[in-house]
C-alpha cells in the first residue's frame, strides 16, 4: 500500500506537560527539547557572584521520541529544568533560514507590461514582500509574479554622477537617471590612504550602476568607492582605481533603494531572534544584546 501523502494541512502539534511526557513516545520533536538551569559565576571585574543561565539540548529538533528520550526528559523535569515540550506527527528537521545578506531580482507582470526589480533581502519571500510594497505603490494596473532569483552579489550604486559630484540640481539628476540605463559591471578596484598605501594588489567585484554609458560607470564606481570609504574613515584622505573587465547592459525597471528595504530586513531579524529566545538557544543576556544590535542596524 502506498504510502500516504502529507503536507504541513496533515500536522498536528500537541505541548505536553512533564506528566503528559509518556504521551510523546513515537512522536517528533516540533523545536528543539532543551534543559534550562543556573550557575553560579564570578564576576571577575566586581568578584560579584551572579547567577548565568545555561541550555542544553536533550532531544534534537525532528528526532522521534523513544523511550529513552522520555526517561531523560522526565528526569530534567523532576529536577526542574524541563516543564513542558511540543510534538508533532511529521518529523521536520530542517529549518529555513536567511541568508547573512543577499540581492534577489524580482520579475513581474503589471496589466501587460514586464517589470524587473532588484533590492536587497534576506531571501526569496521577504524579495516578494519587498516587490509586492513597491509596485502596489507605483503601478495602478493588477500584477503577478512571474520570477524570483537570488543574483550576483552586486554592489549597487544608488546615486549617479551628478549625486556624486554632490550636485543640487534636482531636475537635472532625474534627467540623468531616466536617460541612463542599468549596467551591469566586472571590474577590479582598490582604494588606499597614505597609511596603506598602494601595492598594486586588485579586488573583484561586481557593481550595479545606473548611466549612460561604460565611461561614466567607471568614474561613477571611482567616486562612489572614495565616497564609500571616506564615510567610514572620514579623516583619511582616500583615492582609488577602478579597472572595467565587463560591462553589460541589465533590463531592469527599478533598483529599490537600501531604505525601502531595511524595515523588512530589521523585521525578519527581529522575528528570527525572538523565535531563537523562545526556543531556549539564547539567553537572556545574548538575547538582549543581539536585540540591541539589530535596533541599531543601517536604515539608510
Amino acid at each position: 500500500m502506498a504510502k500516504k501523502v502529507q503536507t504541513r494541512y496533515d500536522e498536528v502539534t500537541e505541548t505536553l506537560t512533564a506528566a503528559e511526557f509518556p504521551k510523546a513516545l513515537g512522536k517528533f520533536a516540533k523545536r528543539p527539547v532543551r534543559r534550562s538551569w543556573y550557575e553560579d559565576v564570578i564576576d571577575t571585574a566586581t568578584r560579584k557572584v551572579e547567577k548565568v543561565q545555561r541550555y542544553e539540548t536533550v532531544v534534537a529538533r525532528g528526532r522521534m521520541i523513544d523511550k529513552d528520550d522520555i526517561v531523560r526528559m522526565q528526569f530534567h523535569a523532576q529536577a526542574g529544568e524541563l516543564e513542558s515540550i511540543e510534538v508533532t506527527n511529521q518529523r521536520r528537521s530542517s529549518e529555513e533560514t536567511g541568508h547573512y545578506h543577499m540581492i534577489a531580482m524580482v520579475a513581474a507582470t503589471v496589466g501587460s507590461k514586464p517589470v524587473k526589480l532588484i533590492m536587497h533581502a534576506l531571501n526569496i519571500p521577504m524579495a516578494l514582500d519587498i516587490a509586492r510594497d513597491f509596485i502596489e505603490q507605483t503601478y495602478d494596473k493588477n500584477f503577478t509574479f512571474t520570477s524570483a532569483k537570488v543574483t550576483t552579489t552586486y554592489h549597487i550604486i544608488e546615486q549617479t554622477l551628478l549625486q556624486l559630484q554632490d550636485c543640487k540640481d534636482e531636475q537635472a539628476i532625474a534627467d540623468e537617471y531616466e536617460n541612463g540605463r542599468f549596467y551591469e559591471i566586472s571590474a577590479r578596484y582598490a582604494t588606499w590612504n597614505e597609511q596603506e598605501q598602494d601595492d598594486n594588489s586588485l579586488i573583484e567585484g561586481v557593481f550595479l550602476v545606473r548611466t549612460s554609458d561604460v565611461d561614466i560607470a567607471k568614474e561613477v564606481i571611482w567616486r562612489w568607492l572614495i565616497k564609500w570609504r571616506e564615510e567610514k574613515n572620514p579623516d583619511d584622505e582616500w583615492k582609488a582605481r577602478v579597472v572595467i573587465d565587463e560591462a553589460k547592459i541589465c533590463q531592469f525597471n527599478k533598483v529599490l533603494p537600501y531604505e525601502f528595504c531595511a524595515p523588512y530586513i530589521k523585521a525578519f531579524k527581529l522575528e528570527q531572534l525572538e523565535k531563537r529566545y523562545k526556543a531556549q538557544l539564547l539567553t537572556f543576556e545574548e538575547y538582549e544584546s543581539e536585540k540591541e544590535t539589530i535596533e541599531k542596524m543601517r536604515m539608510k
